[in-house]
């Protein structure tokens, strides 16, 4: 169980720092899809 522990501390500040500007980034490659599908409805 130390390993696990060990492990998860040592993983969680890369992870927390490649997490943090990956998040904005998704929302804006969610909304870029949202107002696409957007326009592609109001075309038709």
């Amino acid at each position: 169980m130390e390993f696990v522990t060990i492990c998860w501390e040592v993983f969680k500040g890369p992870l927390a720092v490649l997490a943090a500007p990956a998040a904005p980034l998704l929302l804006i490659c969610l909304a870029g899809i949202a107002v696409m599908t957007i326009r592609e409805f109001r075309k038709k």
